[in-house]
């Protein structure tokens, strides 16, 4: 459906005659005639080898389900990559064109060989879901169907979010406190944590018999 162009030919440095062909975008056929028309070689078929162009990306990156924390979703863009210690983090990457496979390669921080991760590749799409405990540069690669890689991979860096220990301190009473015999003692504690405290236990003994002590879960102690 599309005319032939009739394009001049130049003679080369060989005393060739030769023809560049620029941004050619579609497969084509090409054959070379002379001026008159009377004499034509055969067409030679041209294909265009298209590379997959990543379109777009992003990262869903979900804490460890005791955090109480949602699902974060982020896009890929090169900057840094946020995750709390033992999180998981899930790539997506939209193509231009269907992909065959797709990998990451995580190079943990002071590590000289990156780890090499496969992913799963459906149509245009790549998915590939890691844990992560420690930092690194992470670069994720897609692949069509002959082979061909993305022009531009995915690059990014990831940190790790540690999770620090929680930090408790019996407030009520004071160090060295003096108590009567048979009153109700009164125990305040104040604890802290980077994702919340869910429960408490009180542990108490006679001194100096620390490992003949009794623990009681403080839920379910009476509220003063």
């Amino acid at each position: 459906g599309v005319p032939e162009q009739a394009l001049p030919v130049f003679f080369d440095k060989d005393g060739q005659y030769s023809r560049v062909l620029e941004k050619v975008t579609a497969p084509c056929s090409i054959a070379f005639a002379t001026a008159d028309g009377r004499a034509r070689s055969a067409f030679v078929p041209v294909k265009v080898n298209y590379s997959p162009r990543i379109l777009s990306g992003t990262a869903v990156i979900t804490p460890l389900p005791y955090t109480g924390e949602a699902p974060q979703k982020v896009t890929l863009g090169g900057s840094e990559i946020r995750v709390p210690d033992g999180g998981s983090v899930t790539f997506s990457i939209h193509c231009s064109l269907p992909l065959a496979r797709g990998e990451a390669l995580f190079t943990p921080s002071g590590a000289k060989e990156p780890v090499k991760l496969e992913g799963v590749a459906s149509g245009k799409d790549f998915e590939l879901t890691m844990e992560v405990r420690q930092p690194g540069t992470l670069m994720l690669q897609v692949y069509d169907a002959d082979g061909r890689p993305a022009d531009t991979p995915v690059r990014t860096r990831l940190a790790v979010l540690p999770d620090t220990p929680p930090q408790v301190a019996i407030t009520v009473p004071e160090n060295g406190a003096y108590v009567v015999e048979g009153f109700p003692l009164k125990v305040q504690v104040e604890a802290s944590d980077d994702f919340g405290v869910s429960r408490m236990m009180l542990f108490k003994a006679l001194a100096p018999y620390r490992q003949h002590g009794v623990a009681e879960d403080m839920q379910k102690l009476p509220r003063s």
